[in-house]
């Protein structure tokens, strides 16, 4: 999981979004550019930008070579231009070589409301492959991804705890930075069994209590 912050402090809104995630009956690897001397359990450190600095470090790592199921980009703190200026607009490189962890399912990437995310799903240049190319792409809004992206369905449940150290650090107040997510699978899946496989993903919430 892609977060803004290396979590780490117990009132930390990342720290507390992966302890609920864990409650959810996950098993989570953190990922940010944090260089701090603190440990964290299950956390690696890269540069997002680059595609090998990113790739070829997370694929080194116990979490992912023992095969991720899914990878999530935070939503958190989406300022405008962030794709371009700290994750990088390569996401076709990246996500073909995640891909190459045969355990991994679905890469979930936040859409931005200014167009970023549009731009790498077209092409970003005439004669280049986007990403609608080169894998099978599925549009979720608010109530899907509440449904189907682990992160997102954590931070609703802890919505309490984190409403308490910062009123706009939950989900109300950073959705407002997305237009919703996109499931990211390999070319070679049907939309059929992309939404076969999100909905075994809902299956791991039933325990939870039901959402707004």
């Amino acid at each position: 999981m892609g977060v803004h912050n290396r979590p780490c402090s117990p009132n930390e809104a990342d720290t507390i979004r992966v302890k609920a995630m864990k409650g959810l009956g996950w098993r989570v690897a953190t990922v940010s550019e944090a260089t701090s001397s603190d440990s964290a359990d299950n956390h690696i450190e890269c540069n997002f930008y680059g595609v090998r600095s990113m790739t070829q470090n997370l694929l080194k790592q116990e979490a992912l070579s023992c095969g991720a199921l899914v990878f999530i980009l935070d939503y958190f703190w989406l300022e405008t231009c962030y794709y371009e200026s700290r994750y990088g607009l390569n996401w076709v490189r990246k996500i073909t070589a995640l891909f190459t962890c045969k355990r991994t399912r679905v890469i979930f990437l936040p859409n931005d409301r200014n167009g970023e995310m549009d731009r790498m799903r077209r092409g970003l240049r005439v004669g280049q492959d986007g990403l609608d190319d080169c894998f099978t792409v599925v549009d979720l809004d608010e109530k899907d991804s509440k449904r189907f992206v682990p992160l997102v369905r954590a931070t609703v449940e802890c919505h309490d705890a984190l409403y308490a150290i910062d009123r706009a650090r939950n989900h109300y107040g950073q959705w407002l930075r997305v237009d919703g997510y996109c499931a990211i699978f390999p070319g070679t899946t049907s939309r059929a069994d992309a939404r076969n496989l999100l909905e075994s993903l809902e299956v791991r919430f039933h325990q939870s209590p039901a959402l707004p």
